[in-house]
């Protein structure tokens, strides 16, 4: 695998529910090293979350890191955070929001996809304490988005209007044309 791509749609890594990570886990070599590639694959490509199984680790892990990417430039940011066995507690209300994937960047596709309009997830976070936040907006979505591929699933498994399903070149053409009618 090219060290600054993530796996894309097709491999088996991509549809396998992910392994949890114990608690003596966290903090070793190895999975410092998995995070490391998380973090350089999802800088590399522009994301803005990325799990373990998109650089080739069936593990229960995520990063969220929302901020101004290409797609959306006039995104405010979050601070980055690293979840471990992350899970959706609570969930409330539907709200669709286009979505992009890192493991469908070669084909580049975009669909209005359904989800909670927020959630409450539960993870141990880096230093090995338990996590709890409520999360909604841009940063919700990307929670869900990732816990779906920990679950072997890619965005265009989930609910979303066929009709809105776009090329990279038209997302980014929608989305200027957005930009321009506000």
């Amino acid at each position: 695998m090219n060290s600054t791509v993530a796996t894309q749609v097709g491999s088996g890594h991509l549809r396998a529910v992910c392994e949890p990570v114990s608690i003596d886990q966290i903090g070793t070599d190895e999975i410092n090293e998995i995070v490391a590639k998380m973090r350089q694959i999802n800088d590399a490509m522009g994301g803005v979350g990325i799990s373990a199984n998109q650089v080739g680790h069936n593990l229960r892990i995520s990063i969220v890191a929302v901020r101004p990417t290409e797609a959306r430039p006039d995104q405010s940011g979050s601070a980055e955070y690293v979840m471990f066995n992350p899970e959706i507690v609570h969930s409330a209300g539907k709200t669709k929001m286009y979505e992009g994937c890192l493991s469908v960047a070669e084909a580049g596709l975009f669909a209005n996809v359904t989800r909670a309009k927020k959630v409450t997830v539960k993870y141990t976070d880096e230093s090995g304490s338990e996590m709890t936040k409520e999360l909604s907006g841009l940063e919700g979505r990307v929670v869900q988005h990732e816990i779906a591929h920990l679950n072997g699933r890619v965005f265009l498994d989930e609910k979303y209007d066929p009709e809105s399903l776009k090329s990279r070149s038209e997302y980014l053409k929608f989305r200027e044309k957005q930009r321009k009618n506000v």
